[in-house]
């Protein structure tokens, strides 16, 4: 427990002196043109945030010594495509940022180690504690889709003020949660210190924000989340606790066959999906407060399921 407040007091100390730095050096984010009129107010707030929770994450992980090399370079790996990312729409001068090709091939290069120590020790997907599956050779594939579909399901929900934090912190919540009682098997300080510096993030990240989270950590929290799932063997139940970032991707992946396939047209009025209702003129916290809510549902749904079917 104390992990929590050790990370949430390091980084609610961090915050403020980055967010001056941020500004001083104008390290904001640029909005889309083609985003909700609303954001255009957001324009220059500064971004990046996630660095400081990334930075403080790993570094309380060296200390405890609660990664694996290959864990650690995997998350680091992710945060830094989203860096990379974030420095080339603020330096080029244009929003979109790297290429999706080039995104997903660096996401599979990062991945590849942990991924790789994963398959070393067993290819079994389990359904349940006592229902499995040996995928065999199709593991590394399966570990692959999971850790490139956590990460940019969470970098799609950071579209709003507090609203990828939130959903985080109450996914990190109920996994903190379960291993007390016993459905989740993995030292807690994996989890305590992220959660930690989620909440010191969205401390300043709440509407209206003082700092975004930018790529760096949507990616970062994104492949962090998918990777502790892995370890666990329990990634089955990532879609329950993760059904917000579920719905997220799922908008953005129809939205964007739909409109290939059809020569222009549109299922949503914008993808992903938050970015829809916010379109249709609902306000941002009213949106990013419901999401929340269905969050911790799913939260109370994944322990439940985990409850009945992982206990020991």
């Amino acid at each position: 427990m104390w992990n929590i407040f050790l990370s949430f007091i390091i980084c609610i100390i961090l915050y403020p002196l980055y967010i001056k730095y941020a500004s001083k050096k104008q390290f904001g984010q640029r909005i889309r043109n083609q985003g909700p009129p609303q954001h255009r107010i957001k324009e220059g707030v500064p971004t990046g945030g996630g660095l400081i929770f990334g930075f403080v994450t790993i570094v309380l992980g060296l200390i405890f010594r609660l990664f694996s090399w290959e864990f650690l370079f995997l998350i680091i790996g992710y945060m830094f495509i989203g860096l990379l990312d974030d420095l080339t729409k603020l330096y080029r001068v244009k929003t979109l940022g790297l290429k999706a090709r080039e995104k997903l091939f660096l996401q599979t290069f990062f991945l590849i180690p942990f991924i790789w120590s994963l398959y070393q020790q067993s290819s079994v997907l389990h359904i349940s504690e006592t229902i499995t599956l040996n995928l065999g050779y199709f593991y590394p594939i399966w570990a692959l889709i999971v850790i490139i579909a956590a990460a940019n399901a969470f970098n799609f929900t950071d579209g709003q003020d507090g609203l990828a934090a939130g959903v985080g912190i109450i996914i990190l919540f109920f996994l903190w949660i379960g291993h007390y009682a016993g459905v989740f098997s993995f030292f807690e300080g994996y989890i305590e210190i992220l959660l930690g510096s989620l909440i010191a993030f969205l401390w300043f990240n709440c509407y209206p924000a003082k700092v975004v989270m930018g790529d760096a950590g949507s990616l970062f929290s994104g492949a962090y989340l998918g990777g502790l799932f892995l370890i666990l063997r329990q990634e089955i139940l990532l879609p329950v606790f993760g059904g917000v970032l579920v719905i997220e991707l799922l908008s953005v992946v129809i939205q964007v066959i739909y409109f290939r396939l059809t020569e222009g047209k549109r299922v949503f009025l914008m993808s992903p999906l938050h970015h829809h209702f916010e379109m249709k003129g609902i306000p941002e916290t009213k949106i990013t407060v419901r999401l929340w809510l269905l969050s911790f549902l799913l939260g109370i749904l994944g322990f439940f399921i985990a409850v009945l079917f992982w206990s020991s």
